[in-house]
C-alpha cells in the first residue's frame, strides 16, 4: 500500500501539473488564433466556484482554467482496489492493491507514446523505492481525442443559425476530450461532423 501510495503522488502535483516526462511535449502547441478563442467565452471564475461549493480552484485565471479544462490534459486518480474503504477502524494490511488513475488525452497524443513514456516512468520510479513487492503496470482501455476547428463552415453556419434564433454568439468549447464514436462517425462518413448543445 505504501508503495502504491508513493507511485499514485509522483503522477501529478498540486497544481494538476503531469509529471511524466516528456508527456507534455506530445501536446500540439498554443496558437496566437486558438488564444484569442478563450477571453470571449461567457464562462467566469464565479461559475466554477459556485458549482463547486469552493473557492478552492486549481488556476487564477478563467482563460488558463478552460484550457486546461479542454486544450491540455489532465491525470486523476480514481482510487484504489482492496484498499479499506468503508466507515470505522481497521488495522488489517492488504495483501495486493491496485491503483486506477486515467489520462484525458488531447492533440497530438497518441496512445503508444503516451504509454511508453507512463510505463517507463513508474517502472523507474518503483525501481528507486528498492521495495520487495513487486508491480505491474497495464492499460484497461483507450480511445482517440476529438477536436474540430470552430472556423469549419459547419460552426459558421451553426454560429449564424444560433444567432439568428437566439439572438447571441454562441460559445465555441473543446470539453469532453474523447469522443471514440466521433472519430468512427468522422471516419465512416468521410466527413467532419459537429458536437452542439444548447443551455440556458
Amino acid at each position: 500500500m505504501t508503495d502504491l501510495v508513493n507511485l499514485l503522488s509522483k503522477l501529478v502535483d498540486s497544481h494538476g501539473n503531469i509529471q511524466v516526462p516528456g508527456l507534455m511535449d506530445l501536446v500540439a502547441p498554443l496558437t496566437e488564433d486558438e488564444k484569442t478563442l478563450y477571453g470571449g467565452i461567457s464562462y467566469s471564475m464565479e461559475n466554477l466556484h459556485e458549482s463547486l461549493g469552493s473557492t478552492a480552484s486549481i488556476h487564477p485565471s478563467k482563460e488558463r482554467t478552460l484550457m486546461a479544462r479542454w486544450r491540455y490534459p489532465s491525470l486523476s486518480i480514481h482510487g484504489i482496489e482492496g484498499a479499506f474503504s468503508t466507515p470505522g477502524a481497521k488495522t488489517v494490511i492488504p495483501a495486493k492493491v491496485i491503483g486506477k488513475f486515467s489520462i484525458r488525452t488531447v492533440p497530438n497524443m497518441e496512445s503508444a507514446d503516451v504509454n511508453r513514456l507512463l510505463f517507463d516512468y513508474i517502472k523507474k520510479e518503483f525501481a528507486k523505492l528498492n521495495s520487495k513487492t513487486t508491480m505491474n503496470i497495464e492499460l484497461q482501455h483507450d480511445g482517440k481525442w476529438w477536436v474540430a476547428s470552430p472556423k469549419h463552415w459547419n460552426f459558421s453556419a451553426a454560429s449564424k443559425a444560433v444567432k439568428q434564433v437566439f439572438g447571441v454568439e454562441p460559445d465555441m468549447t473543446r470539453e469532453g476530450g474523447r469522443y471514440v464514436s466521433r472519430n468512427l462517425i468522422d471516419s465512416f462518413l468521410m466527413m467532419m461532423t459537429m458536437m452542439s448543445r444548447i443551455a440556458n
